[in-house]
């Protein structure tokens, strides 16, 4: 928790001046910093911050400097959801280091597509809430050669991928129901996703259908999500008698496979999922 003078942490405060003093005095290289915490842009507000250009290039051999993220700008606050089990901000933020944010598909995730990745989402997300927009915030003051990269997909456990044709939002769940990520897939990009090895159940939406599978992830492997494995399915409308309980949002009845993607189907609701990958940092850099 936080507020507009600092965090509050098991009750006591941290003044925002504080925390980034203790930050800047470290010895480390690279600083970054990630705050998901409600006005938790007052740390970058009360240094004077201003944003900039989100690329992290420079003149140099060497990455040094800080990178601050906060979740929401200095006055609002930092918003959860029942439905992902976590803030918006966070669930977003790991979505895209496991590798939704790899814009340019080297199999690598940077400081600034990450950040991009997670201020989109949550803005998307949360401009319908109850609090309104949710705008995470960035300062960066990084010098060097190169983006400071902070998830690699060659170093994930297992990897599951979604080919250029695939397209719709996509919802991730594990074995247990809980949901592991969630993207907009777009027709024409690649995304591989690192997860831990286990199984999963892929829900697609596109428009008004729903598509669903399972896929197996196997340590070391890649696996292609693949369109002749999606069965369309039916979702029922969440409703409550007088002597039954309301029916589970997370009720699925399935269709019989159809012979092709393209049939039409009925609604269903989804299943989603989860896992998460290594840490990858460029060569010659430190981080805390």
């Amino acid at each position: 928790h936080s507020d507009e003078t600092g965090l509050l942490p098991s009750g006591d405060r941290l003044p925002w001046s504080e925390l980034r003093q203790e930050l800047e005095q470290t010895r480390a290289d690279v600083r970054i910093a990630i705050l998901d915490s409600c006005a938790s842009g007052t740390l970058i507000r009360g240094k004077g911050g201003t944003k900039r250009s989100p690329l992290l290039l420079d003149e140099g051999p060497q990455v040094k400097g800080h990178a601050y993220l906060t979740s929401s700008s200095a006055d609002e606050a930092a918003q959860e959801s029942d439905r992902i089990g976590a803030s918006y901000f966070t669930h977003h933020l790991v979505t895209g280091l496991r590798g939704a944010a790899d814009v340019n598909s080297d199999r690598r995730v940077t400081l600034s597509e990450a950040y991009q990745y997670a201020f989109h989402q949550t803005l998307k997300r949360t401009e319908k809430t109850r609090k309104g927009p949710q705008h995470p915030n960035y300062d960066f003051e990084l010098a060097g050669s190169r983006d400071v990269v902070i998830t690699a997909l060659h170093n994930m456990a297992s990897t599951m991928i979604f080919n250029k044709a695939l397209a719709g939002r996509v919802f991730i769940r594990d074995t247990r129901g809980r949901l592991v990520a969630e993207l907009s897939k777009l027709p024409g990009r690649r995304i591989e996703l690192g997860l831990s090895p286990g199984t999963y159940r892929v829900n697609l939406h596109v428009d008004d259908r729903i598509f669903t599978t399972e896929t197996t992830l196997v340590r070391g492997r890649r696996v292609p999500v693949r369109s002749e494995t999606l069965i369309p399915v039916r979702q029922r409308e969440v409703s409550q008698t007088r002597d039954s309980l309301p029916v589970n949002e997370e009720g699925v009845v399935r269709d019989p496979p159809p012979a092709q993607l393209g049939r039409p189907a009925a609604r269903f609701n989804i299943h989603l999922v989860p896992g998460l990958g290594l840490l990858g940092v460029a060569s010659g850099t430190h981080i805390t």
